[in-house]
């Protein structure tokens, strides 16, 4: 646990490190998650569309090279089972993620940096239920904390924007894993990939 509090300070402290800041902007995109198993050549879990809403804060230091910060909303929805009785979960993020930026052509950037989520709550959904119910906290299947990389390009259009993204996590996220007979296994992780298309707008604030 204090391996993850600190990842997360160092997030915001680079966050927050530049004062300046000559952008802002909102943005909107769908995320599809998929999860792989270590030491299985499959998952449990099977991956669907999810939602991400957020701003986004930048500071261009030239022609070429951007820092940004983005807090977002966002969720993972995934389901467990068949396909006529798979279970319906969601996972809804707080999240975080500061990155540096590079000019390749007018319109098109590439971008990387790191990301750290904040569990807010998991809802679940049987196929005999007609809306989400939320997960107690006794019975939960994933960590509180998802934290790893992510790496995309943005192709912009005036204050307009296009963005494609990669995110993957450094650590297991689920927490819950037991064999047939209720033992932990430990050496079994869950890990989550997600793929991100959204589109924003952005608005200067001050001139570079």
């Amino acid at each position: 646990m204090k391996i993850k509090t600190l990842f997360l300070s160092i997030i915001l402290c680079l966050a927050f490190s530049a004062h300046a800041q000559f952008s802002i902007g909102a943005e909107t995109a769908l995320a599809y998650t998929n999860f792989t198993k270590s030491n299985s050549s499959s998952s449990e879990f099977h991956g669907d569309l999810g939602l991400a809403l957020g701003l986004r804060v930048q500071q261009q230091w030239n022609a070429s090279w951007t820092t940004f910060f983005n807090l977002q909303f966002f969720q993972q929805r995934f389901g467990v089972g068949g396909n006529i009785s798979q279970v319906k979960l969601r996972n809804n993020y707080l999240s975080l993620s500061p990155q540096v930026e590079l000019k390749l052509l007018s319109w098109l950037h590439i971008n990387t940096g790191v990301y750290g989520n904040i569990l807010l709550n998991q809802r679940f959904k049987n196929p005999s239920d007609e809306s989400f119910q939320t997960i107690r906290p006794a019975f939960k299947i994933f960590d509180d904390i998802d934290y790893g990389w992510t790496g995309g390009l943005r192709f912009s259009m005036d204050n307009f924007y296009l963005r494609t993204s990669f995110h993957q996590n450094f650590n297991s996220i689920s927490i819950n894993f037991t064999d047939i007979n209720g033992t932990p296994i430990t050496q079994l992780k869950e890990r989550a990939t997600s793929f991100v298309l959204g589109v924003g707008y952005l608005i200067q604030i001050k001139k570079a």
